[in-house]
């Protein structure tokens, strides 16, 4: 038994053990010398990872009573995960080293928060999602404040650093009340005490604050006051880090979380979701509109998609997850509205290019997340399957369209900064860089 469940979670194991030689090596060695090679040898680990476990038996098990789930939808989070903190660390590396940022510690605590991320997405109990959590968070505090010799960027991590302690206590408790009203930590056991979508007021004050926590994880307003800071503040590489693999991470585990351990009051935390949603895209949106730090920019921009994400789980059922259609049909859907749209006349021509990148903007972010996170934007082509009771049509009308004005909203604040990247004499503002 011992060793089936070691063979569950051993690439995250293995990363861990690699991450914890390769510091007492570099230490006791060349230390920041050896920074250049442990980042490309990070890299190489990452995605040597990424292949065994997306080439790995594609079953489902569980491994420590229930603790640890390795199914196709964790298998499918890690790769992801894996490839894209591999991406952010190659694009990385000439960065820090005309910055004088090359340090050995680097790649190494970002292999740790990839370690947590990896946990995070399989977790199947209250205790291991905390575990996770923490690991991937301790490890980000100290990416934040990497260029110590610059005061935003100690500002950033101790922003964060107090912020994500806030929310981590907050998603403690939240993960005390639940075990003290279901005598459970585990999330089939959680599921197993809902009867009949009932929730007592204790469980749902638990649940709450659970949703809290890891909405703050996710940057979703109101609990997104940490991200533009962190953001400027917080070396560019780190920047991206942060947008990229934690994001789908916490998404990852948001899903899981409401979906095993409350699929069956999904009622009570859909509205939930819904409300955070729709604040998120809006004031991402709007928010974005005055800022001339091209990272605040990014950080706004960010909040405003993990609105559009939420959307998604917010439907709260399972096609929202199994995602039953593909990609290249949402891409065509897509392609025939912009054509029907500009055929209908309903933006002058000096405006068409709205339409184009609105459209653009969709087909990306299908391509890059899960298709069920998704699939909102294809409502128009299969709401019957993500939408088959009465909450899911209320966010069908009420969520979905405000988020399509929403993403206009940041077409438009978004525009200047493109036209500065293009290198334009002509660009409207300013954008820094930080």
């Amino acid at each position: 038994m011992i060793s089936a469940d070691f063979s569950a979670i051993l690439p995250e194991v293995v990363l861990v053990l690699y991450a914890m030689a390769a510091l007492l090596g570099a230490v006791y060695t060349g230390k920041d010398e050896l920074a250049g090679t442990l980042t490309w040898a990070t890299v190489a680990v990452f995605v040597g990872l990424a292949g065994w476990i997306g080439l790995s038996d594609p079953g489902e098990r569980m491994a420590f009573g229930g603790m640890f789930a390795d199914d196709a939808y964790a298998r499918f989070a890690k790769v992801t995960v894996l490839l894209g903190a591999a991406a952010v660390l190659a694009m990385s590396a000439d960065y820090m080293m005309r910055r004088g940022l090359a340090r050995f510690e680097f790649p190494l605590i970002v292999a740790l928060a990839v370690a947590g991320m990896m946990v995070m997405v399989s977790a199947g109990d209250l205790m291991s999602l905390y575990m996770g959590l923490e690991l991937q968070s301790l490890s980000l505090y100290i990416l934040a404040a990497f260029r110590r010799d610059s005061v935003k960027s100690t500002e950033a991590g101790l922003k964060y650093f107090v912020l994500g302690s806030l929310s981590s206590g907050l998603l403690l408790y939240g993960a005390s009340l639940t075990y003290g009203f279901t005598g459970t930590t585990l999330f089939a056991g959680i599921i197993e005490t809902i009867q009949g979508g009932h929730v007592s007021v204790g469980l749902l004050f638990g649940l709450v604050l659970m949703i809290v926590g890891l909405a703050f994880k996710v940057s979703a307003v109101p609990f997104h006051m940490w991200t533009p800071d962190v953001y400027e503040g917080a070396p560019t590489p780190v920047t991206a880090f942060f947008s990229t693999a934690p994001k789908m991470a916490a998404m990852a585990l948001f899903a899981r979380f409401v979906f095993d351990a409350f699929g069956g009051a999904v009622a009570d935390w859909s509205q939930v979701v819904a409300v955070i949603s729709a604040l998120s895209m809006f004031l991402g949106a709007i928010a974005g509109i005055g800022q001339r730090n091209f990272k605040r920019l990014m950080a706004y921009s960010s909040i405003a998609h993990m609105g559009f994400a939420l959307m998604g789980l917010a439907a709260g059922t399972e096609a929202v997850l199994c995602g039953d259609w593909n990609i290249a049909h949402t891409e065509a859907d897509i392609k025939n509205w912009k054509g029907n749209v500009k055929k209908a006349g309903f933006l002058p021509q000096e405006r068409q290019w709205l339409t184009d990148l609105l459209a653009t903007g969709w087909v990306d972010v299908v391509r890059q997340m899960h298709p069920g996170v998704a699939g909102p934007y294809a409502w128009w082509s299969w709401r019957g399957q993500a939408f088959d009771n009465d909450a899911g049509w209320r966010i069908d009308y009420h969520l979905v369209t405000p988020g399509l004005a929403a993403r206009v909203v940041a077409a438009e604040t978004e525009r200047p900064a493109a036209y500065a990247l293009r290198w334009s004499d002509h660009a409207p503002v300013t954008v820094q860089f930080g």
